[in-house]
């Protein structure tokens, strides 16, 4: 009697699983062909991306994202996921106005980022593009839930954007400075996450936000992956600060003289051995925008790559002399 009554049992408790899976099933054919209708590409569980393949776009460009929804743009994926919305219902007389809040996951080649936007923000850190939320609607009423769209804007960045600032920078000339750092180890150090010695003529480095508040300010850098390889002489940015954007200027109301952006530059000088240690060494120096863009990861990086021809002027310690030999010279 008990193991008919386990069989039963089990034959039911098949039958519902058999029914939800051919009910989820039929949902998700139906759900994939409305993607493919509305000019979409199904990239997951009911995940519908819409794609826009006419790279003949305008700049700037205006998108409508529905809830839950993600829109390809060239090589940038958006993800509207969430949405925080206090705005006083239509339907409704409040003594506060309220607010909304989308949650959109932004993410690129180089940029993952999980980014809150507010009416007006504007996120300037994913290469090369500025996005702004525009609006988002319906405005709520009491009575029912909306079907949220973000509308946002995407402005493409020109590369001399970053190019001509940089390349046009001003170095701090009694500054300068010898960095050693371990090979292919974490180096710590500003932007760099890792770096491994291909060959004694060049290094691999991988960049990172690396929680490292400096580089932009009192703010900690938005996530990002970049990596490049660098020859012996080869310069790059390793810092960005620009604390007039970045909360310092708000938070000092009495200055009178606005920050401008600064670099901290290396170049690459090559694999060398200190008190028996094999190391990687660097020519450090700091330099000044004479313009006010913002610090964004990683173009300042990418768009960096020898834009200069620094000189070591400093005089290096004597582990560092003994360690250059022949080669070093005052």
């Amino acid at each position: 009697m008990k193991i008919r009554f386990l069989i039963i049992i089990g034959i039911i408790i098949i039958g519902v699983i058999i029914t939800l899976a051919i009910g989820t099933l039929e949902y998700q054919i139906e759900y994939n062909q409305n993607c493919h209708d509305d000019g979409g590409r199904v990239t997951g569980f009911l995940r519908c991306t819409l794609i826009r393949e006419d790279f003949a776009l305008p700049n700037p460009f205006i998108v409508e994202i529905p809830f839950d929804q993600t829109f390809q743009y060239k090589d940038l994926e958006l993800y509207f996921y969430d949405i925080e919305d206090s705005r006083c219902p239509l339907d409704v007389t409040c003594v506060w106005e309220g607010e909304v809040t989308a949650m959109i996951h932004v993410r690129n080649q180089t940029h993952k980022i999980a980014g809150l936007f507010t009416l007006n923000y504007t996120l300037s850190y994913i290469t090369p593009y500025n996005v702004t939320l525009v609006d988002i609607q319906p405005h709520p009423i009491s009575t029912e839930k909306p079907d949220y769209i973000a509308t946002l804007e995407i402005v493409t960045l020109e590369d001399n954007v970053f190019t001509e600032p940089m390349k046009n920078a001003v170095f701090d000339q009694n500054a300068g400075h010898y960095d050693y750092l371990s090979i292919n180890n974490n180096p710590n150090m500003m932007a760099m996450e890792k770096i491994e010695l291909q060959d004694d003529n060049s290094i691999n480095v991988e960049f990172g936000q690396n929680n490292y508040e400096w580089s932009t300010g009192y703010r900690p850098i938005p996530e990002f992956e970049y990596s490049a390889n660098f020859k012996v002489n080869d310069t790059f940015v390793v810092l960005c600060t620009n604390m007039g954007k970045d909360g310092y200027a708000d938070a000092h109301p009495d200055l009178t003289t606005p920050y401008l952006p600064g670099l901290g530059i290396v170049k690459y000088l090559g694999p060398i051995t200190i008190e028996n240690e094999p190391v990687l060494l660097f020519w450090h120096e700091s330099a000044s925008i004479q313009v006010d863009i913002p610090c964004s990861y990683p173009e300042m990086i990418h768009h960096s790559i020898n834009l200069w021809r620094l000189q070591e002027h400093g005089l290096p310690t004597d582990s560092i002399v003994n360690a250059l030999g022949s080669n070093y010279q005052k």
